[in-house]
Parts: C-alpha cells; sequence; structure tokens
C-alpha cells in the first residue's frame, strides 16, 4: 500500500472527526428543548347526582266536608312531605294513584283539612248517585228551574230542601193604563230533590248569577211552574227545619198513598181545596184540563173585570104639537040658516117637520182584560268588599 493513500485515508478521518465534533458542539444533534406554558390545575368538579323525585301524592286544596263530591278545585298533586314519606313508603297501596282524576266523583267520609294527603280509607266505596227517579215521591213529577241567587236565598238551598215557589209579574189592563206588581203562591212544598243540573252532591259556590234547581211536586204544580216562568219571574223561599219535618213524614206517608202528596200542595185533602186540588190534579193527568191564565188569576187573587154598561139609546127629538082645530060658530037668521062663522087659532109661521137621522147603534165598550208582563231584571247587585271591619 502506498504511502501517498494511507496519508489521504488519515486525513480524510481527521476530517470527518473534526466535522463531527463540530456538528456536536454547534447545537445541530441537540435542538433546544420547546418551552412550554405551565398548566395551573384548576379545582376538582365533583358529578352531581340528582337525588331520587319525590313521590307524588294527592292533596286537598281546601276543607272538605264528609258527604260533599270532590270535583276538580278541591284536589291537586304535590310532592310529599319529608314527615310522609315514611309512611307512605310502608303503605303505599293506601293512597290514592298519583293523578288529581282518581278523587273526581268520590265522597270523603271524613273531614279533611286543607293539603292533607287523601288515602283510600278516607273515601266511601265507589258508586254512581242515586237515579232522579229514586228520589221521587209517588204522585209527583221532576221539573228544572233557574233562579237568580237574590231569589234563592243566595243560592244557599241544599238538596233535600222544602221551598214555596212564587211568581211575581206585572199586571196591566187593556181597559186602563197601568201596571201593577203583583206576587203569587205557585207551589206550597216543593223538594229539592237535584241542584246545579247533576246528581253529585257539590258544595262549592258558582259565578254565575242563576242557579239550578231540580223540584218535585205534584203533575198539575209542574204544569203550573211552566206557564208561570213565561210570564213572570220565579222565586224559592226555604221552610224552616220544623216544617221541613212535617213535610218530610208527609213523604214517607205518600209512599203507599200517592193521593197524598196532594197534602204538600194544600196542606189537608179533606177541605174544600184539597177536594180541588185533588181534581185539578186527576184532570190534568187524564188531558181534560189546561193550566192557563185562569190559573194565575186565582194564585195572584185577580177579581173578574166587570163588565161594562151598555150605551144609552139614540136620543130621537120629539115631534111639535098638532095646531088646535078652528072654531066654527053657526049663525041663523030668523029660522034661515046663514054660513058659519069659523074662528080660527093664531096664525104662526109653519114649522118643517123634523128630519130625523137614523143613527146606527152604539157599539158597546169591550170589556177589559189582564195582561202579564214579565218585570225587568234588575243590575246584579255590587258583592261585598272583603279585608274591611
Amino acid at each position: 500500500m502506498r504511502a501517498s493513500f494511507l496519508l489521504v485515508l488519515t486525513l480524510a478521518v481527521l476530517v470527518g472527526l473534526a466535522v463531527a465534533v463540530g456538528f456536536r458542539y454547534s447545537g445541530f444533534l441537540n435542538p433546544a428543548p420547546v418551552a412550554t406554558v405551565p398548566v395551573v390545575a384548576g379545582p376538582v368538579v365533583e358529578k352531581i347526582v340528582p337525588p331520587a323525585p319525590l313521590p307524588k301524592v294527592v292533596a286537598t286544596t281546601r276543607n272538605l266536608f264528609a258527604g260533599d263530591t270532590i270535583d276538580s278545585l278541591d284536589v291537586y298533586l304535590r310532592n310529599a312531605k319529608p314527615e310522609e314519606l315514611k309512611d307512605l313508603e310502608s303503605h303505599k297501596d293506601a293512597y290514592l294513584p298519583s293523578l288529581v282524576s282518581s278523587a273526581y266523583f268520590r265522597t270523603p267520609m271524613r273531614n279533611l283539612e286543607a293539603d292533607t294527603p287523601i288515602k283510600k280509607a278516607d273515601l266511601e266505596e265507589m258508586a254512581k248517585p242515586e237515579a232522579l227517579h229514586t228520589r221521587l215521591t209517588p204522585g209527583t213529577r221532576a221539573l228544572g228551574v233557574s233562579i237568580p241567587k237574590p231569589q234563592s236565598a243566595g243560592g244557599l238551598i241544599q238538596v233535600g230542601d222544602w221551598v214555596d215557589v212564587y211568581v211575581t209579574t206585572e199586571v196591566s189592563r187593556t181597559d186602563l193604563d197601568v201596571k201593577v206588581p203583583h206576587t203569587g203562591l205557585v207551589v206550597k212544598a216543593a223538594q229539592v230533590v237535584a241542584k246545579r243540573d247533576t246528581l253529585y252532591k257539590i258544595y262549592s259556590g258558582l259565578p254565575s248569577e242563576f242557579i239550578h234547581f231540580t223540584l218535585s211536586a205534584n203533575p198539575y204544580r209542574t204544569a203550573l211552574i211552566e206557564y208561570a216562568r213565561t210570564i213572570g219571574t220565579l222565586s224559592m223561599v226555604p221552610v224552616s227545619a220544623e216544617e221541613k219535618k212535617k213535610y218530610d213524614v208527609l213523604k214517607d206517608a205518600s209512599a203507599n198513598n200517592p193521593d197524598k202528596a196532594i197534602e204538600l200542595a194544600v196542606g189537608n185533602t179533606d177541605g174544600r181545596e184539597g177536594r180541588e186540588e185533588l181534581r185539578r190534579v186527576k184532570e190534568y193527568e187524564a188531558g181534560t184540563l189546561g193550566v192557563g191564565a185562569t190559573d194565575i188569576f186565582r194564585i195572584l187573587n185577580l177579581k173578574p173585570i166587570p163588565v161594562p154598561d151598555p150605551p144609552p139609546p139614540p136620543m130621537i127629538p120629539p115631534h111639535p104639537p098638532r095646531p088646535e082645530p078652528p072654531t066654527s060658530i053657526e049663525i041663523y037668521n030668523g029660522t034661515s040658516k046663514k054660513a058659519p062663522a069659523v074662528f080660527g087659532p093664531p096664525v104662526v109661521p109653519e114649522v118643517p117637520a123634523p128630519v130625523i137621522i137614523v143613527q146606527p147603534p152604539a157599539v158597546p165598550p169591550k170589556q177589559g182584560e189582564y195582561l202579564f208582563t214579565k218585570p225587568v231584571p234588575l243590575p246584579p247587585e255590587p258583592k261585598p268588599a272583603t279585608g274591611g271591619k
């Protein structure tokens, strides 16, 4: 091997080492570290697990009383309170389902305070109310009427109460230009068998000014109510507790004798009015009697309007008196008769014969008739202010 080749090889190795050392210390083989932003650790957020939903209960919105039907305004759905959870978990089946409709048309067996959870044991067994026909006394009929609150004791009359029904109308006459208000008794002792067009007992106020009642009375009196409300305004007056007891006894007695129901309207079937009432009921049921103005005349005690006097006959002027006959005197001259001398009455101007005009007979005045008009309803009375003494 030649010395020149060895020299070149040695130089190449030295140059390679020098280049490697230069790269090593120049930093090309070891780049500077990248500057990093220090991360500040935030607070540790724990995952919040929502609590289990509280069970729902059906509770009362107001005080409920035993025997009154529950409606949609009497109950609501709320969360069970902490003090109720233990009993609810232990006796879940004792409570109503978590639906407000589960309490509709149910009847409490005991009084319930407001916001009290309703249990099944607090309510009567589910059942439909008794039908309307089962509430009617034999020999009576049912009739619905709408009475304003002021004319029905403020709308406070309850099912089972006995009421007297009146009619108020304005009476006028065709022969007189005047109207006079009259009030008369249409039905005595009619029983309220339903209220608000429902068979359930609902104990709450209504915003309407009219209250709907279903009454029970004999057939003739129900027809009289139908006619009376076409000519006037009906009103109802409840009887006292003592009278209610008496009418309840009569109602029970009429269960076996329908004619006893007549006593509710007249008080006694032995008297004249009782016999007349029984006759009217029998004839009305047979279809031989109608109800109309004559019945209203009786209950309003309207006397018959007298028949007016006939007009006087036409006046005919008298004829003038006939003139007196002339006076004749016979004249004699000796035995010979001369012409008689006639002396007449004084000469008066001739009076023409009267002209008689034949007049048609005068038309007799028409007999007066009664007319009935419904009174103009009064404006609603202002409601009393609350919060004051």
